[in-house]
């Protein structure tokens, strides 16, 4: 995985000059295996009762990786998130509704849909059927 992450990276930033991934996505399951193999200085040199706080702040090559619940369980993504790489086609505008009374309080459901746009296809890069 990390070699794979590492070419991918090398890729992205060799097929133009201004791709550069400024964080990184993917499953909660492939975030804490990155983290269990690439040894983060956390786990290297954190307190010994305190070792699962490298799941907070994971990070490749100094860009963030962060865990999607949802997520594909073999997709690692590589997105540049600068202004104007990505846009948002809003198919659902947030709304609230009444669910009714619970208790003390009235409960209510926020909702929203979007879907990102990317504007900028040769400055992201993924990873697919990653098992490791």
């Amino acid at each position: 995985t990390i070699t794979a992450m590492e070419d991918l990276l090398e890729t992205i930033e060799d097929n133009d000059k201004g791709g550069k991934p400024t964080h990184i996505f993917g499953p909660r399951n492939q975030v804490t295996n990155f983290s269990r193999l690439s040894g983060t200085p956390y786990v290297q040199n954190g307190d010994p009762n305190d070792k699962g706080q490298h799941l907070i702040s994971t990070s490749f090559a100094g860009r963030p990786f962060i865990g999607l619940p949802d997520f594909t369980n073999t997709v690692i993504a590589m997105l540049d998130m600068r202004p104007g790489h990505f846009m948002m086609k809003v198919h659902r505008p947030w709304s609230v509704k009444d669910m009714g009374p619970s208790g003390d309080s009235d409960v209510m459901q926020l909702s929203y849909a979007c879907i990102p746009i990317c504007k900028q296809p040769k400055f992201q890069g993924k990873l697919t059927g990653v098992t490791a």
